[in-house]
């Protein structure tokens, strides 16, 4: 589902403070 990555790099890097709507986390 739609997740929170670390800057918006990549989709690993999974956090509960930046959003990046164009990245997926399950």
């Amino acid at each position: 589902m739609v997740c929170f990555c670390l800057l918006g790099v990549d989709h690993q890097k999974c956090l509960p403070e930046v959003y990046c709507g164009f990245s997926k986390c399950d």
